[in-house]
Formats: C-alpha cells, sequence, structure tokens
C-alpha cells in the first residue's frame, strides 16, 4: 500500500512570473501623497497662528474659589491641604479618588518637568456659569473639569464645600 501512495503523489512545479518582482509606486501618488502631507501641516499652522478652532471659554465671575496644595502621604494616599495656612482639608486614601489623583499627579508632572515641588498652592474655582476649573498657579495651566463628565467634576466640587468629604469621601 505505501507504494501505491508514493505512486499518485506529483509535484507540480510554478514558474517563475514577472509580478516577483519588487511593486513600484507610480510617480503621480508620490506626488499627491506630499501634497497631501504639505496642506495638512500648512492647515495645521494657519489653525494655530489664527486660533481657527480652538475651543475659548467664556468669561465668567467666580462663585467660589479655594487655594489647595496636594501632597503624597506615606502610605500612599494624597493630602488635600489649604494653600493659605497649610491645614488638613482632607486625606484621600489610596485606592479611592482615582479622578483627582490622576488630575493632580499630570499636573505635577509638568511642574516637576520645571523643577518646582508640591509646595506651590492649585487654585479650585467655581464660576457662575457652573463651571468648575483647577488652575495650577506655578504655570498657569488650567483644566476645566466639566469635560471629563459630571462625576468627575463632582469630585472636585466637594472639596470647595465648607464641611470637605473626610478620608472616606463622605460629607462630614
Amino acid at each position: 500500500m505505501k507504494t501505491q501512495a508514493k505512486r499518485n503523489i506529483r509535484v507540480t512545479r510554478v514558474a517563475p512570473h514577472d509580478d516577483d518582482r519588487d511593486p513600484q509606486i507610480p510617480g503621480i501618488a508620490l506626488v499627491m501623497a506630499a501634497v497631501m502631507i504639505v496642506t495638512a501641516v500648512a492647515m495645521a499652522g494657519v489653525a494655530s497662528y489664527t486660533g481657527f478652532g480652538a475651543t475659548h471659554v467664556p468669561p465668567s465671575t467666580v462663585v467660589a474659589s479655594r487655594s489647595l496644595i496636594f501632597m503624597d502621604a506615606d502610605d500612599g494616599a494624597i493630602e488635600v491641604r489649604q494653600g493659605e495656612d497649610n491645614a488638613l482639608v482632607v486625606l484621600l486614601p489610596r485606592k479611592r479618588n482615582g479622578f483627582i489623583r490622576t488630575v493632580v499627579r499630570g499636573l505635577a508632572f509638568h511642574r516637576k518637568k520645571q523643577g518646582l515641588g508640591s509646595q506651590h498652592p492649585f487654585i479650585l474655582t467655581r464660576w457662575a456659569d457652573g463651571r468648575l476649573s483647577l488652575k495650577d498657579t506655578t504655570n498657569g495651566r488650567s483644566i476645566q473639569l466639566r469635560a471629563f463628565g459630571y462625576p468627575n467634576e463632582k469630585a472636585f466640587a466637594r472639596l470647595l464645600e465648607v464641611g470637605v468629604a473626610d478620608a472616606g469621601g463622605e460629607q462630614s
């Protein structure tokens, strides 16, 4: 039986084709790609220079504002202190308040690049139109917290209230 199986096997050879060469991109395609890239870069430059397409926040009146310092605690928590007197406002536990942690760490990253520490306060502001913003006093960088949704904005809004959230995240 083995000999019979060997007889039925055919070897087919494939003849070489002219298509086995490296494909060449037509010159017109390269020119069009270059035109598209130059156009995109030029449009981005014009938009940046003129401010076209930029989002502008309308002016509003400050309703409430608080100067806050965020510091890392030894146990991984974040201490939130008042900027004026360094009094402890709230202790944010290690595995909670993820949005506040993320925003503050992002702003702290930019401070660290400038060689600045955490001793400088941030300004948390509630505006008359309902917006809430967090501004870094060292470099003027400001974040509109509404852009991240109501629950995330509310996490920061608690820090403006007189009976601030305690370590568990509940009102005191």
